[in-house]
């Protein structure tokens, strides 16, 4: 059973942290179906460090090039500065946050709010969206003005709430200021690298304050799922962000805030 947990919980990571859908959310919903509670810092740790390798092994030629180019500090500048507001909110508010994940009809309202960012995308459906380089996807986020990273940034705050989504939020707002389709993605799921790194590192201490126990095997198979799925879903995202389909996932979250609010009440 607990292998079972661990692959679910995996899928349901891998899966929807890429997906324009909400990972917090999703883990919220499929405790209120199956009426259990997952528990255990150490899984959260394992399936986000699975897509924080998903990431990683997606961008790797990317990540390389900017090295190459000498673009380190520019990139790495204007990312740091659209993680640098969800940090501070999340840090300064954490409890309060952690508080509306057992709020069903928030986490209900939350999902629409994802729904009408995505239908954002009706805007920008006729923006330019011809396939770019790696090379290019560097150099143009490279001269990307920061003040729009920061209110990307800004509004990426809004996904620290459950059912709110971190990617749709992100790669929505970067379409609204006519950042090319890769490149909104990339710099999406580029911006989630520091975040994941620092929620692990929060759920480490936590873990130790605790005294957490360990159990390797379970947490492989977890992160192992995580991992697969995320290089799916990521590909996934990067096909539909493409051809303009992403609003195409707002319908479902209408239905699920629906399914939500039902469960909650």
């Amino acid at each position: 059973m607990e292998f079972l947990q661990s692959i679910l919980l995996g899928l349901i990571q891998g899966f929807t942290e890429f997906l324009p859908v909400s990972s917090s959310g999703h883990l919220v919903l499929v405790q209120k179906i199956l009426k259990t509670h997952f528990s255990g810092m150490t899984m959260e740790i394992a399936t986000h460090m699975g897509t924080l390798f998903t990431i990683l092994l997606w961008y790797r030629k990317r990540f390389l090039l900017l090295f190459k180019h000498k673009q380190v500090l520019s990139v790495g500048s204007r990312v740091l500065v659209g993680v640098l507001p969800a940090i501070f909110v999340g840090l300064l508010f954490k409890d309060q946050i952690t508080g509306l994940f057992k709020n069903s009809n928030f986490v209900a309202g939350c999902f629409l709010v994802t729904a009408g960012f995505l239908l954002l995308g009706l805007r920008t459906k006729n923006q330019e969206h011809s396939l770019v380089s790696d090379v290019e996807c560097n150099a143009e986020l490279a001269k990307t003005s920061f003040w729009k990273i920061l209110v990307v940034g800004v509004f990426q705050c809004l996904a620290l709430f459950p059912g709110v989504s971190r990617s749709g939020t992100t790669i929505s707002m970067a379409r609204v200021f006519k950042m090319t389709p890769q490149v909104s993605v990339y710099l999406s799921f580029f911006m989630a690298i520091p975040l994941i790194l620092g929620a692990c590192t929060l759920e480490v201490v936590d873990l130790i304050k605790t005294q957490g126990s360990l159990s390797l095997g379970p947490l492989l198979v977890g992160m192992a799922a995580a991992f697969i799925s995320g290089f799916f879903a990521l590909k996934l995202v990067e096909k539909w962000v493409q051809n303009e389909k992403l609003f195409r996932f707002a319908p479902y979250l209408i239905l699920v805030s629906a399914i939500m609010f039902y469960l909650g009440n």
